[in-house]
């Protein structure tokens, strides 16, 4: 088996080698590279249209480098990271297994390239929510477009970023992985339509066998709405792949945790990106600053995607301004599938927790955010242009979460003066920080809160040594404490047999594969007469069969008469065992080979018979008869007869 890792320890994604097939574990797209962007302003009269080029370097990108607040940025379209390894055939992939809606994000990358004929796997939630994520991302960037200049070219196949002095004083430094990837502008929607038509939509615990090599299963990981972790089967190995998973109480299906034991190779990525951040105390936190601001008059905005942390945020906060006296503030959410989003979640019952599952049954919509809607509380819209007036103060929900792109732009460049309003970060996707960069300077305040319910370190360590896996893979970065905090040595992974790998890396791993199942053909088995072999009532029977191969799949069938050979016939019985040194020497002298002298070895024995001029070589696994060239041919006839009369018949 052999695994390449082209994705980071947050944006997994890998090609595994096994049985013959090539299979790829999610294609997450890496975002964090719009962070050295300007953001894309919705209004002509926007700041980040009058921003100063960067002076004194190379002609070649002076169109495009400028420079606010002392940081160098780039004002064209964006570039995303996309997973990328020259070693790897996209005509060779035979499936992709997606993982959660946030892992799909660079699928029409692989799917719409003209090489690729493989299959796609994910569940149902994960494509619809998948396709709101990606189309959000279009739309944004496509609202407000930008020259396709000298950055967004690739120079002979090179990443362009590579040409520029990595001392650059950029957001994101440019030695990070994220720009030494393979850096691509956004797909189209039409590519979007095209890559989800290619996903066959799977359950959780289906079954999906893989040209009968091996067996895919998706079970919950309780991360989100239709997130699961891999199972692939064959015979006698099993691999499991867990990335972005929760053991925590959210809204969707509980983890399944029993079907991941005894793996004989356990990837694990997808921890947590805010191991110091508790998530129940971030949302706590959360609350009080909604009503310390709405208290002061101000404003609040949640940069946010169009599904996920959102639903838990809209319940949250319902039940705490209730019990504040808040409650008559309005929630404003603003993205192009926000509609489609909240109708969406509240029919998707099968993928739900168990104590939203039995609010369905009642019946009664699992998300109390559907009454917020009825009720006119929670306000949807499509852009922020479409609401004619924002009832102030106010909570609104909005993206991107990059503060690059979408309506947030515009939102944080026209109430970023006054002091009164909050902007609360609650995805540990991007460092607050730097997407503040080219907003600065601010009054309004900036409260990050990251609210990750995917598995901590402890959690993550608990669950390894629950699982038992006989090999751990996890990315380097979780084997030693973060470079922020390098004495937290409890944000790692300890255990005993782990391996390592890295972005761009490639990992052998030995599995043991000397059997293969197959199936016996009915007429065949009624013929076998099994007896009573041992004490223990097992039994055993002789068989002579052929073997049939299709699809990867072996059958055993009764043998025709026009396929034997007639002078080489299945023989009556057959022989099984070990040779034992005892049994063979007492036998050797019976028949005459007196001179015979044994030698025993680490795993065997040699005899030497020099009269005969004739060796016995015995292993575990073979045994060999070495004749001197003056013999006839009749001392290796009779001495095979001899070691077979050694062993068991049946």
């Amino acid at each position: 088996m052999k695994f390449y890792n082209l994705g980071t320890c947050s944006k997994p994604c890998g090609i595994l080698r096994w049985r013959g097939l090539t299979i790829m574990l999610d294609c997450s797209l890496d975002i964090s590279t719009v962070l050295n962007y300007l953001p894309l302003p919705l209004s002509g009269n926007s700041k980040f249209n009058f921003v100063p080029r960067f002076q004194n370097y190379s002609a070649n990108f002076e169109k495009e480098l400028c420079e606010i607040n002392n940081y160098v940025m780039v004002d064209s379209a964006p570039l995303l990271g996309v997973p990328h390894e020259s070693s790897i055939d996209i005509s060779e992939i035979d499936v992709i297994l997606i993982s959660n809606s946030s892992s799909i994000l660079a699928l029409p990358f692989f799917t719409e390239h003209p090489d690729f004929n493989g299959n796609v796997y994910a569940t149902e939630p994960t494509v619809n929510i998948g396709k709101f994520f990606m189309e959000e991302l279009v739309e944004f960037v496509q609202n407000v477009p930008k020259p396709r200049a000298s950055l967004s070219k690739e120079a002979d196949g090179e990443n362009i970023y590579k040409m520029l002095e990595s001392s650059l004083n950029f957001p994101i430094k440019l030695g990070k992985n994220s720009f030494n990837r393979n850096l691509r502008e956004i797909y189209s929607k039409k590519s979007i339509s095209d890559a989800l038509l290619k996903i066959q939509v799977v359950g959780f615990n289906e079954n999906i066998d893989i040209f009968g090599k091996v067996v895919a299963t998706a079970v919950s990981s309780g991360y989100s709405l239709g997130s699961c972790n891999w199972i692939l089967k064959s015979e006698k190995n099993k691999i499991v792949y867990v990335t972005s998973s929760s053991t925590l109480t959210t809204h969707p299906s509980p983890m399944e945790q029993s079907l991941l034991k005894d793996a004989n190779v356990f990837f694990l990525n997808g921890l947590t990106q805010a191991p110091s951040y508790n998530p129940d105390t971030m949302m706590g936190e959360v609350c009080m600053t909604v009503v310390n601001t709405l208290r002061s008059g101000g404003n609040v905005i949640f940069p946010c995607y169009p599904s996920g942390i959102v639903y838990d945020l809209f319940e949250c906060l319902t039940t705490h301004l209730d019990s504040a006296g808040y409650g008559n503030f309005p929630f404003y959410f603003i993205s192009p599938h926000a509609e489609t989003s909240l109708a969406y979640s509240n029919i998707l019952a099968e993928w739900l927790s168990n104590t939203k599952q039995r609010k369905v049954y009642i019946p009664e919509d699992p998300f109390p955010h559907a009454q917020l809607v009825k009720d006119g509380r929670l306000k949807h819209y499509k852009a922020l242009h479409d609401i004619s007036e924002v009832r102030q103060p106010s909570i609104l929900f909005c993206g991107h979460p990059s503060l690059r792109f979408g309506d947030i732009t515009h939102l944080i460049e026209t109430w970023g003066s006054n002091h009164n309003n909050t902007i609360i970060f609650t995805e540990a996707e991007f460092s607050h920080l730097e997407c503040l960069i080219p907003y600065q300077p601010l009054a309004m305040k900036t409260v990050y809160c990251p609210i990750d319910t995917s598995l901590n370190f402890h959690q993550a360590n608990k669950l390894i040594k629950e699982l038992k896996p006989r090999l751990l893979v996890t990315h380097e970065e979780y084997l030693s404490p973060p470079r922020t905090n390098p004495h937290r040595t409890e944000f790692t992974i300890d255990y005993s047999h782990t391996e390592k790998i890295s972005t761009g890396s490639v990992l052998n791993i030995k599995l043991k594969n000397t059997f293969a199942c197959a199936k016996m053909d009915p007429l065949l088995a009624s013929e076998l007469q099994p007896y009573v072999k041992d004490d223990k009532g097992m039994a055993a029977s002789t068989i002579t069969a052929g073997i049939e191969k299709m699809n990867n799949k072996y059958r055993l069938l009764k043998p025709c008469m026009d396929l034997c050979d007639p002078y080489k016939c299945p023989p009556e019985k057959y022989t099984w065992g070990s040779l034992d040194s005892a049994i063979v020497m007492h036998k050797l002298v019976q028949e005459g080979f007196n001179q015979a002298k044994i030698v025993h070895t680490a795993t065997g024995f040699v005899i030497n018979i020099p009269n005969e001029d004739v060796v016995i070589s015995v292993e575990p696994s073979s045994t060999h008869i070495v004749c001197g060239s003056g013999g006839d041919g009749s001392s290796r006839t009779r001495l095979k007869r001899l070691l077979t009369s050694c062993l068991t018949e049946f």
